[in-house]
């Protein structure tokens, strides 16, 4: 690992953090849908980060910023279970990144959902899909940065 490399890690593990931190906290909530921005951050670490050590560490740094304002729950494990499951498969998807990040977001919300409660899926449908949209559209906006490296300008 070179000396640029460990430092844009080192920029991953707080940026991972900060998200955790930002959703634990329900900052990230707008007109009452709830930003799940950890999962989508993680999403598009999926296709920037090659090695599974460094996932591994980014995952565990996001289920422990999470956790910071609550107790371990089912919903950490299952988080924590749906992106190591989406970072092993991530060779399945397209070489088109942005497109990847987006049909992640699309299958992993619902599927998030109906682990945790799926009665929510059903009986608050807009919010849900206006949560979905929401995070598609924040996985488009970090998708693009990291795609096109903006990150590594600053």
């Amino acid at each position: 690992m070179t000396r640029s490399e460990k430092i844009l890690f080192s920029l991953d593990i707080i940026l991972v953090a900060i998200m955790g931190f930002l959703q634990s906290s329900s900052l990230m909530s707008f007109y009452g849908i709830k930003i799940n921005i950890s999962m989508v951050f993680l999403i598009v670490l999926i296709f920037s980060v090659k090695n599974y050590w460094q996932y591994s560490i980014l995952l565990l740094v996001s289920l422990i910023s999470l956790k910071y304002f609550s107790a371990p729950s089912k919903e950490l494990v299952i988080f924590g279970l749906l992106m190591f499951f989406a970072f092993n498969f991530r060779k399945m998807f397209s070489e088109h990144k942005l497109f990847s990040i987006t049909i992640l977001v699309i299958l992993l919300t619902p599927i998030y959902y109906l682990f945790i409660d799926y009665k929510f899926v059903f009986t608050d449908f807009n919010i849900f899909i206006k949560e979905m949209v929401l995070n598609m559209v924040i996985a488009a906006i970090f998708g693009y940065l990291y795609q096109h490296k903006a990150y590594e300008k600053i």
